[in-house]
């Protein structure tokens, strides 16, 4: 192969790579910095991580794209393996990372025979959950219509993922049952665009409901498969 030829080569090999090193490294800078300090440590990271991102940008453009022909020739060649290397790095990090827990079925949650129900949940509760992945802890508040052994109503929730932002969802419960003094309630609830199935098992005793959740798709970061909750009745 003729230099100019090569030096063409190298420059169109640079252009994948000043665009993924950046981008997958900053990703995976963001993912670590969420999973170890919590969902507020992006509100004060995201200037710095952005630098970042800018920064290695134009380093891998100025080590690739835009070096200098002699450059090039001389370094090119050992400069793109060793981002091409760097790149298969990132990404194996990267799916490491986000590597899915395993989703619960729904099935193997619901209970095995029906009890006459020992206590009555209709009400307004309200209350906890918490996230042991993401570190962060949510408000709820359960509105339940009990009929037999049926339970319907809604789950609503306020998440303060960075400091002075607070978002409310709710959720439509679309199985619900008891069996004895247990719970068991199943709802969908649509974040980021995904529609994320998810069961809460709990107790009910004095007044007092807690229990585990549990998630039905493969976990990703800040959403963690199996949390815990706990509510107390506040209105009849």
């Amino acid at each position: 192969m003729n230099p100019k030829a090569k030096i063409w080569l190298l420059r169109l090999a640079g252009i994948p790579i000043t665009i993924l090193v950046p981008m997958i490294g900053s990703n995976l800078l963001m993912y670590l910095c969420q999973w170890l300090l919590g969902y507020g440590s992006l509100f004060f990271l995201s200037i710095p991580i952005l630098v970042v991102l800018i920064w290695s940008t134009f380093r891998m453009a100025g080590w690739t794209v835009f070096a200098s022909q002699a450059n090039l020739l001389s370094h090119g060649i050992r400069r793109v393996g060793y981002a091409v290397g760097f790149v298969a790095f990132l990404i194996l990090a990267y799916w490491v990372i986000r590597l899915p827990e395993r989703p619960y079925d729904r099935a193997a949650l619901k209970f095995s025979e029906i009890t006459p129900a020992t206590v009555n949940v209709t009400g307004v509760w309200n209350g906890t959950w918490t996230d042991p992945r993401a570190r962060y802890e949510e408000v709820i508040s359960l509105t339940l219509e009990q009929t037999g052994n049926t339970i319907s109503g809604t789950i609503q929730s306020e998440k303060e993922r960075v400091p002075g932002y607070k978002r409310e969802r709710e959720w439509e419960i679309i199985d619900g049952q008891i069996s004895g003094d247990r719970i068991n309630l199943y709802y969908r609830q649509g974040d980021f665009r995904m529609d994320i199935p998810a069961t809460l098992l709990g107790v009910c005793k004095k007044g007092e409901m807690s229990g585990e959740y549990f998630g039905h798709v493969a976990a990703r970061i800040g959403f963690s498969t199996k949390g815990t909750w706990h509510v107390t009745k506040t209105k009849p």
